[in-house]
């Protein structure tokens, strides 16, 4: 390359990939006798974590190195959903991703710790794969680092508690909901990193999950008629969106959807300000039973996480060029979410059976709708019909059920301890009329989900086999698995896995056979 400056990086990326595998090589030589026992050595552990915390007794100290590589089996740059040009795409490598994390504890008294996690991310595939998509510069830094303070500097909170009172103040996540694999539904305080689009592991989602800056303050009462309740008050004065990928990268709603974002022009995002108007709220009542039902009732007024892509004018002189023409203000909008979850353990069908559900109810949710399209009248006129921004508001509902036992398979010895989980959810959207869109598709007035996992531990519980298929009612599935997980040491694991898909041209998941299909590659050293 120009300069040799493309060629160092690149040499630098082999160089980097090479100490990381002779590293996770020499930790298999030097694991020991006995693979119960820990590294003999563990470096960070023995020279940094103990000394720190030998001569800090309140400190507490933990650390993990993760390396997740996905492996692209194919890779066409297929027609974007909805049709379009094909694109020639090389990538090879989804990610090369290494993540190191930090995790603390300090007790400052018996009522007072201060809690956090610090992380440091690393994508060598940019360098390994430098040009497969023509990244720039800027798409690259976003991407390849966790380069800001916002980023690396997770989580830190202080947590105070006292009788039956708990405050926590500082950048954290809440998780409130139950049936969380398949829909996340009541838990919207926070967004996520969707720089991986279509994988939606749920295995990932305390690292995706985007903490915020917030106060939390709960209180906890005992033995009422409606059994142990507690009450939870949320103040959040940090608007935190949800991050994607920019163009042109693979994962990158621009790149996947690129027939319905050509015409579109965007103005930069405007966010709230840091007024005491635009700030967060959200409660929460939960209550355990004596009958053994653990429910709770949810409010939320918040920002939506992803901004809404408003149409904001239409440029004739630059359709008349072929460019960009309909001009996007992205722009979040205010959400207000009613909510409830239940769970229970209960003995039927001679089984032990998990049963949980969480329904949210969101009121005057944005929909885009046809009628709020330009008409082939205002793409004449050069202007749209007042009023006209490409969306109405529409009150909606999702809900998910999940139930989860265990089984024996036909044929296969041992007890009956195989893991069965099932998922399903629904997506309700009222005032519907057969106007509502997605992506210029018609959206359905019922959409359904539906996932059923299986799992099993081997080997005095070193080792894990699972596996999942999701399924939509559009008639596209996702295959996540087979995957196993070994615990070599107690400081050493190892993940293998695939992903595949499969189905229609005009989903996510139809389209991600050609070109998401993948084996996951995972190590995680624990220090």
């Amino acid at each position: 390359m120009k300069g040799g400056r493309m060629d160092r990086r690149y040499s630098l990326s082999e160089r980097t990939i090479e100490i990381g595998f002779v590293v996770i090589v020499s930790l298999f030589f030097f694991r020991g006798s006995a693979l119960a026992d820990p590294f003999p050595m563990n470096p960070p552990r023995d020279l940094i974590i103990e000394p720190l915390t030998q001569t800090f007794p309140n400190l507490e100290l933990r650390g993990y190195l993760i390396n997740e590589s996905d492996i692209l089996l194919h890779n066409t740059g297929d027609a974007p959903l909805g049709g379009g040009r094909h694109l020639h795409i090389k990538q090879n490598f989804q990610r090369i991703e290494w993540l190191g994390e930090l995790r603390y504890k300090y007790y400052f008294s018996p009522t007072l710790t201060l809690i956090g996690q610090l992380d440091y991310l690393y994508d060598s595939s940019f360098d390994w794969q430098r040009g497969a998509l023509g990244k720039g510069e800027g798409t690259e830094r976003e991407l390849e680092y966790f380069h800001s303070f916002r980023r690396w500097f997770r989580e830190g909170y202080f947590l105070w508690s006292k009788g039956d009172w708990e405050f926590r103040i500082g950048k954290q996540q809440i998780v409130w909901g139950k049936a969380t694999d398949i829909g996340h539904f009541v838990d919207q305080l926070h967004g996520y990193d969707f720089r991986e689009l279509h994988d939606t592991a749920v295995d990932d989602t305390e690292l995706t999950r985007r903490t915020a800056w917030m106060a939390d303050i709960s209180y906890y009462l005992a033995d009422t008629f409606l059994g142990d309740v507690e009450f939870e008050l949320i103040w959040m004065p940090d608007y935190e969106e949800s991050l994607y990928a920019p163009a042109p990268y693979l994962q990158s709603p621009a790149f996947i959807f690129r027939n319905s974002y050509k015409n579109l022009r965007f103005f930069k995002t405007d966010k709230p300000s840091a007024s005491f108007k635009n700030h967060e709220w959200g409660a929460r009542v939960s209550t355990f039973t004596e009958g053994g039902w653990d429910l709770g009732l949810y409010f939320l007024y918040i920002w939506e996480k992803t901004p809404y892509n408003f149409i904001k004018g239409i440029d004739t002189a630059a359709l008349g060029r072929g460019e960009p023409w309909i001009i996007i203000e992205p722009k979040p909008v205010r959400m207000t979410m009613l909510g409830a979850t239940g769970e229970k353990i209960t003995h039927m069908l001679g089984k032990d059976w998990t049963l949980r559900g969480e329904l949210a109810y969101f009121l005057n949710r944005y929909r885009s709708t046809r009628t709020e399209q330009p008409s082939a009248r205002d793409i004449a006129a050069g202007f749209l019909a007042p009023g006209k921004d490409g969306y109405t508001k529409r009150n909606e509902m999702r809900w998910a059920l999940n139930a989860e036992t265990t089984f024996k398979p036909p044929l296969v010895k041992g007890p009956a301890d195989w893991l069965i989980t099932t998922w399903v959810a629904v997506y309700n959207y009222f005032g519907y009329d057969n106007d509502q869109t997605e992506l210029g598709k018609t959206l359905d007035k019922w959409q359904t989900y539906g996932i059923v996992s299986i799992s099993k531990s081997f080997w005095n519980d070193r080792a894990t086999f699972s596996c999942a298929v999701g399924y939509n009612d559009g008639g596209s599935w996702r295959f996540a698995g087979p995957k196993m997980n070994y615990e070599i040491t107690n400081t050493f694991n190892v993940d293998i896995g695939y992903t595949g898909y499969a189905g229609n041209n005009d989903d996510v998941w139809g389209w991600g056979d050609r070109n998401f299909d993948e084996i996951q590659l995972e190590f995680t050293y624990t220090f």
